[in-house]
């Protein structure tokens, strides 16, 4: 445990992310509540940690991408998973299990998704997982990314 000199532990809300440094195979990938991945006037990307919804209603999950090293033929697949159980991303209507998206190449990608909470009221753990070259004949683990974990509270 870390703590500051009042017995605090300090808590992170924001990471920096350089949105032109991708080096080598470097792959970022963030999911934000808004379509805004920065801070206005900063490179600070704030953490999704909370987010809160009636049962069965749909929460909007944007999804950042940015990767060097993949070709644009590579497609990235993207999985939601709520308390360690996979559950689907939806596009318009359309549920997917995984989703999957084509990768563009140096650049930003957002793209929206949608995510329909439970149908019974408590606290769920939700995350997702990416898998930036999601039909590569070899297994590279380093292109596998997850979102920080989010505590949705479902009323």
């Amino acid at each position: 445990m870390i703590v500051d000199g009042d017995n605090h532990v300090p808590i992170v809300t924001t990471i920096t992310g350089e949105p032109t440094h991708f080096g080598g195979n470097g792959f970022q990938f963030y999911a934000t509540p808004g379509e805004q991945l920065y801070i206005p006037d900063t490179t600070l990307i704030p953490l999704w940690l909370e987010a809160e919804g009636n049962v069965g209603e749909i929460l909007d999950v944007y999804l950042h991408f940015a990767g060097a090293g993949l070709s644009d033929r590579d497609a990235i697949a993207v999985m939601a998973f709520l308390n360690d159980g996979q559950v689907p991303l939806y596009q318009g209507s359309d549920p997917y299990l995984p989703l999957y998206v084509k990768q563009r190449m140096g650049r930003w990608q957002t793209i929206l998704t949608q995510l329909r909470l439970p149908d019974e009221p408590g606290v769920y753990d939700f995350y997702i997982l990416v898998r930036a070259d999601a039909f590569a004949l070899q297994q590279n683990f380093m292109a596998t990314e997850t979102s920080s974990r989010i505590r949705v509270q479902v009323r």
